[in-house]
């Protein structure tokens, strides 16, 4: 999970400003947020559970069982057990997808859990979901107008020791692959959140090259944002035209309206939106570091409330919008979800 490991100790012992409990009762390590049709929101994370909120505020355990630790178990329910529930995305019928240890995992609406891919095989291997299996399957997404998932995973090349990203492909006929360009070549990045527009394109953060790709049915891979690998260390953020705007740690991102996107930035601790052409901060207002070294990037953490470019963040993970156009963000580091209301005010959802 690159850099979130290495928070873990430190997001465990420190008390953020919504922990009000014990680490596996509620929020733990939060990554994952979906919202169903009825504007419930979702929420995953290193608890191994799924914790379902209500629009009105009313969280219950979902799936999964908190107490067993590590696990994988179908049933329904508590009866369930997860292994390290990473990251979701949910279809047009409300079920979730959710990726766990080297499996994806399927929750239908009414909490039964099953075990939809993979063999724990924990290798990359395509073919029939019978036989395929994953190694490590991070982020997730949905086409909903073919119902096409996609994920994805890690692999090692075993001469080098070193790890490569690439995205899998699962048909509605449960035919897995791996995507390829349109020269026929592994497609290979840092691959964090991804999603699909209305074109059938595949929109992903690239969060070592510090951009926004986009990727065609036919394997062509273009940048919508940022410049893609201009800065490898002491990276800076610049908002403005798509072509200048330099980005830090783009994470998690998902479609607004009228073609516009949103995405979390975990080390600038900021919402940012790409629209009309543009790269623009939506809410968050760290300091950001320019004074010294800075080989990651980084802003101030904190936690506020108030209007969106005066509200403080501590490590955004997984975003979504509901029906009416608000904007619900997983602040990892302060364990609570926090929403961003469509007039720009930025709450706490809950903790």
């Amino acid at each position: 999970m690159r850099i979130k490991f290495i928070l873990l100790f430190l997001i465990y012992v420190y008390v953020s400003p919504c922990q009000n409990v014990r680490p596996f009762n509620a929020f733990y390590f939060p990554t994952g947020i979906v919202i169903d049709s009825k504007n419930n929101v979702y929420v995953c994370g290193l608890n191994n559970k799924i914790i379902k909120i209500s629009p009105d505020g009313i969280a219950t355990d979902f799936a999964g069982n908190p107490n067993s630790y590590l696990g994988h178990k179908d049933g329904k329910g508590p009866e369930a057990k997860f292994d390290s529930p990473r990251e979701m995305a949910i279809d047009n019928a409300d079920t979730i997808y959710v990726t766990d240890h080297g499996s994806i995992r399927k929750v239908s609406p009414d909490g039964k859990v099953t075990t939809f891919a993979g063999n724990k095989g924990e290798t990359i291997k395509d073919g029939p979901l019978s036989v395929a299996s994953f190694r490590n399957p991070e982020f997730i997404t949905i086409d909903k107008r073919k119902n096409i998932i996609y994920v994805t995973d890690k692999g090692i090349i075993k001469e080098t020791n070193s790890t490569y990203f690439v995205i899998r492909k699962i048909t509605p006929q449960g035919d897995v692959s791996t995507l390829r360009d349109n020269t026929g070549n592994e497609l290979r990045f840092d691959a964090c959140g991804l999603v699909c527009d209305s074109m059938g394109n595949i929109i992903i953060c690239d969060m070592e090259s510090r951009c926004i790709k986009k990727i065609s049915p036919e394997g062509v891979v273009s940048v919508i944002a940022g410049q893609c690998g201009k800065r490898v260390y002491n990276p800076v953020y610049k908002e403005g035209d798509v072509k200048t705007a330099e980005l830090m740690t783009p994470l998690y991102i998902v479609p607004g309206k009228n073609g516009d996107y949103y995405f979390s930035d975990r080390r600038l601790h900021r919402i940012i939106k790409i629209a009309n052409g543009k790269v623009s901060t939506v809410a968050g207002n760290g300091l950001i570091d320019t004074q010294h070294s800075n080989i990651l990037g980084y802003a101030t953490e904190g936690f506020s409330d108030g209007k969106a470019k005066q509200a403080l963040f501590n490590f955004p993970e997984g975003i979504a919008f509901d029906s009416y156009g608000n904007l619900f963000i997983v602040d990892q580091g302060n364990q609570c979800v926090r929403k961003l209301s469509a007039a720009g005010i930025v709450s706490t959802f809950y903790k």
